[in-house]
């Protein structure tokens, strides 16, 4: 597995979604590889359960992490609303007072 394969905290287990062909309706991506393992920080579900109910067409890799972030519940993908990243230098904005 590559760092390209985890996105903000989810992993495509034994899939690249590079490898598929675009575009792609969601109906078909699920039948092809709705049995794929997602792994969400310890916890596990498949591409097919995720994107069930999501119906469109895909056109590219990027569409598709994008249609898999929208699916996951809240809590899937680490605590809501936060960054390590800390604040620019020279931004204006203290810690405690960056607005969101």
């Amino acid at each position: 597995m590559s760092d390209d394969d985890r996105t903000h905290g989810v992993t495509f287990e034994d899939f690249d979604p590079e490898d598929v062909d675009y575009p792609i309706s969601t109906a078909d991506l699920r039948e092809e590889h709705g049995d794929v393992t997602l792994d969400m920080q310890g916890e596990e579900t498949t591409l097919g359960e995720v994107l069930a109910g999501y119906d469109d067409e895909l056109q590219d890799v990027e569409a598709l992490r994008e249609a898999v972030m929208t699916m996951l519940p809240d809590d899937a993908v680490g605590r809501e609303d936060y960054s390590d990243r800390g604040t620019e230098e020279g931004s204006g904005q203290e810690a405690d007072e960056e607005s969101l």
